[in-house]
């Protein structure tokens, strides 16, 4: 135990709550009702833009629960778990990730490798159709095509092709580590 605190509010350094999001979280502490646990609207600034669309639009992220009835799992963006019901605040969260192409290509490396080293520890095994040819390309156009990457201009492109590269060297590693040891 961390904390002995009856709420558990868990942020990025990198994030920042709108005026919206404070007052709805401070009304949920002072309130009885204590059978639920929050998601929050994330928007994502990188390279200096707000994105939209693709590999970094807006999603949901679960933030505030109860801290004794909480697991944690996942070992990338680790997430809360909770058996009690999901509500999403209104507001936003504001998350300021990426500056340079550095730091997102060296983050996407981390990642991949902590993913294979996730799915090998679960079992999983890697094909090379499946997994190195089929998966990155349909990663592409899923980020790409169907969550309107091609509506964030060259951004939208570069991300989308990464996210499939990344996808890629997640499965790539995990090959290798499968063939390390003979499997």
């Amino acid at each position: 135990k961390l904390t002995n605190a009856d709420w558990v509010l868990y942020l990025d350094a990198d994030a920042r709550m709108n005026d919206e999001m404070i007052k709805a979280i401070k009304k949920v502490i002072e309130s009885e009702y204590k059978t639920a646990q929050y998601s929050m609207l994330r928007r994502t600034t990188a390279f200096g833009k707000e994105f939209k669309y693709g590999v970094l639009s807006p999603d949901k992220v679960k933030r505030l629960f109860l801290r004794e009835d909480v697991i944690w799992v996942g070992k990338v963006h680790e997430s809360p778990s909770c058996n009690f019901p999901l509500i999403e605040l209104p507001g936003f969260l504001k998350h300021y990730t990426y500056d340079n192409w550095e730091q997102y290509l060296g983050k996407m490396n981390q990642y991949s490798s902590i993913g294979a080293k996730n799915y090998k520890e679960r079992g999983k095994k890697a094909y090379f159709f499946k997994d190195i040819l089929a998966r990155p390309f349909l990663a592409f156009i899923k980020m790409y095509f169907l969550k309107l990457g091609i509506l964030e201009g060259k951004l939208g492109y570069m991300l989308a092709a990464n996210y499939a590269n990344y996808t890629m060297n997640k499965y790539c590693k995990l090959l290798a580590l499968n063939e390390a040891k003979g499997e």
